[in-house]
């Protein structure tokens, strides 16, 4: 391969951490001073170097977050003060790509400083098959540290194999759903640390909020259920759990009644809600219940997978019994309308810093705060509703796309011990390069297997070249993107597309210049380029055993020679 896609396929470089010759005189100092403590990085061998006496690590992952929700940035899209004071007492780094916009292929991405293809793993629910190398939490492993992982969704629970390295990997949720609030990782986290806070150690702290549901915790109710007039609970439906609720039912007819009440939220017109959980049953007698839907709700399938009900919607619930137990159990969300997401996104975001602000005092007030390197570092971005999906929806989530909004994260680094405070790295990183980072500031040897480089290296490029990806089944399509310089080139086989965009532009990427600049000299050579890289990406990935039109896809294309 060339140009770009060599620092991503990099093979072999020097071990050397930093290079000084065109730092300023500060920043050299400083390096210098730091590469007096690289120790020897014993690879694969079960040894175990010197601790690194007093130093502690907490890489924070934020799921979802979007750099430009971050005020730190210069947006102001939602208040982080937290954050924001982070980023002036320590480095920022102003342009970092999430490799691909799936939450376990980028952790694993970050871990090992490899892309997700490198890796083959390439979507959510993918077992990982062990690589040879080494992770970052090894590498602390390897160096005696005590090691911890304390993980707020699903996806990336320890079965799949992201897990190695950690001598506590709490992947344990609650029956009712299946993430975790910023402040239930916090009380899982803090009782860790107070009882390692004599030893070194490394931990690995994911939050998931902003991920959906957008439901910050005091999020009011949404839902209330009567039962024959009788309010017999009030839920939010928005946190998207799933609730149960024991009712008692008189014999003949009863009256289930639902309603949407939401003062503060907004939801469509016709439909308010929908559910993709919803059962009636009398456990110990299931023949004595029977339940009509009204008919002005919507099933979307014989089998009663999703059901969009109106604001209202009374259901006859009727009893062959005199009195007869039954269980209500239902999961759903509500239908809002296209403004409501980004204020909640936002309102997430902004409980996300202040649970920061919590987990940060505590260890000011253990006395660990200035014994700790503090990694932020988002695993992806979020559509808002900025772009239009293929059948012209505003489009809220990831996986599919590899614009901006769904790859650009925030990356911040607080590192007492290293003098150089309130930096602003502005040169284009991808989260391949926080390991890497995060052993110079460590003072260690970054391995050659890893792809990455250290941010605070000062012979990386100002525009380092980046590539993007996103796959099936999970996204739409596979798209591979190529970022040079300000040119954004986007390609997705299946349907034969190129996009072209200008980063420098106020619109970013809508405006879209591939068909008025496809015969020019740069842009031929960015296709070029990027063809040869999704050739060997997917081509690899087609081992895999695609589907027969994706082959002749990839062979109309030159993917497969």
């Amino acid at each position: 391969m060339s140009g770009s896609v060599d620092y991503f396929k990099s093979p072999k470089r020097s071990a050397a951490i930093v290079s000084t010759n065109k730092m300023n005189p500060f920043v050299k100092k400083n390096f210098a001073a730091a590469a007096s403590l690289v120790l020897l990085l014993l690879m694969g061998m079960g040894c175990r170097s010197e601790k690194t006496t007093g130093r502690n690590v907490l890489l924070i992952t934020l799921d979802t977050l979007r750099a430009d929700h971050v005020s730190a940035y210069g947006t102001d899209l939602a208040a982080t003060p937290i954050m924001d004071d982070l980023a002036a007492q320590g480095i920022l780094v102003e342009n970092c790509y999430s490799p691909i916009p799936i939450t376990l292929p980028a952790h694993l991405a970050l871990f090992y400083s490899r892309m997700p293809h490198e890796l083959s793993i390439y979507n959510n629910g993918e077992k990982f098959r062990q690589y040879k190398r080494l992770s970052l939490s090894e590498i602390f492993k390897s160096k005696g540290y005590d090691t911890a992982a304390f993980v707020s969704l699903g996806v990336l629970k320890k079965n799949i194999g992201v897990q190695e390295g950690f001598d506590l990997y709490r992947d344990d949720f609650r029956s009712e759903r299946w993430y975790h609030t910023a402040e239930e990782i916090n009380e899982r986290v803090l009782p860790w640390v107070k009882t390692h806070a004599d030893k070194p150690f490394f931990a690995w702290i994911h939050y998931s909020d902003p991920h959906e549901p957008y439901a910050p915790p005091d999020l009011e109710p949404d839902l209330m259920v009567s039962l024959n007039g009788e309010k017999v609970g009030e839920y939010c439906l928005q946190k998207h759990q799933i609730e149960e609720l024991p009712i008692e039912l008189n014999k003949g007819e009863n009256i289930l009644e639902l309603t949407v009440v939401s003062p503060k939220l907004e939801t469509q017109d016709e439909f308010h809600a929908r559910f993709v959980l919803f059962e009636l049953t009398s456990p110990n007698n299931p023949a004595a219940l029977t339940t009509e839907i009204p008919d002005n709700w919507m099933i979307a399938d014989n089998e009663k997978s999703t059901i969009h009900m109106p604001e209202k919607g009374k259901l006859i619930l009727t009893s062959s019994q005199e009195r007869l137990p039954a269980v209500f159990r239902f999961q759903g969300k509500l239908n809002l309308i296209k403004e409501e997401n980004p204020v909640l996104y936002k309102r997430e975001v902004e409980y996300l810093d202040r649970s920061l602000g919590q987990l940060f005092q505590e260890l000011k007030d253990m006395g660990l705060w200035d014994r700790c390197l503090v990694v932020l570092a988002g695993d992806h971005g979020e559509g808002l509703g900025e772009y239009l999906t293929d059948t012209d929806r505003p489009h809220y989530g990831h996986l599919h796309y590899l614009y901006s909004p769904y790859v650009r994260v925030p990356l911040m680094f607080h590192c007492p011990w290293n003098k150089a405070k309130g930096i602003t790295v502005k040169r284009r990183t991808s989260l391949l390069d926080v390991a890497p980072t995060v052993l110079t500031l460590m003072g260690w040897e970054i391995p050659l297997e890893m792809s990455g480089r250290s941010i605070l290296d000062s012979s990386m490029p100002e525009q380092q070249d980046v590539q993007l990806e996103t796959f099936v089944p999970q996204a739409y399509h596979d798209s591979i993107s190529l970022i040079k310089g300000e040119r954004h080139l986007i390609l997705t086989p299946r349907l034969k597309k190129y996009e072209f965009y200008d980063l420098s532009r106020e619109d970013i990427e809508k405006t879209d210049l591939f068909e008025s600049l496809a015969d020019t000299p740069e842009v031929k050579a960015m296709v070029e380029e990027l063809n040869e890289s999704a050739r060997e990406v997917l081509t690899k990935k087609a081992q895999q055993a695609p589907e027969k039109d994706a082959r002749e896809i990839l062979r109309s294309l030159g993917y497969i020679r």
